[in-house]
């Protein structure tokens, strides 16, 4: 799309937090799905958060079975991305909670 090469640095750099937490992560757009679970980040990016002007981005805990198979224990939180912002405030709302699992600080974009 249109956005521009800070605003998808920013994505991957929040969508690698979330995989780097041991956390997962779906994408939604007007109730409609643009990314499931265990999808990669190069995918969620390029399908997902590069297609539209506004998403939400669901945070999920999950556990790993015997077999190595992740799967969701419960909902974390969300973020409301939005693309139309500059790409340091690509972030226009989230759940406070995210807090706890990310860490304080999590959604200061920077642009490098």
């Amino acid at each position: 799309m249109y956005y521009t090469n800070q605003h998808l640095v920013n994505a991957r750099k929040i969508l690698t937090k979330i995989r780097d937490k041991g956390l997962e992560f779906d994408i939604e757009c007007d109730g409609d799905d643009l990314v499931e679970l265990h999808t990669s980040i190069d995918s969620a990016i390029k399908h997902g958060i590069d297609q539209v002007e506004e998403c939400v981005i669901y945070v999920w805990s999950v556990k790993e079975d015997q077999d190595g198979k992740k799967n969701v224990v419960g909902t974390i939180g969300h973020i409301i991305w939005n693309n139309c912002n500059d790409a340091d405030e690509c972030i226009a709302d989230y759940t406070m909670s995210l807090d706890d699992y990310l860490g304080e600080g999590w959604d200061r974009l920077q642009k490098d």
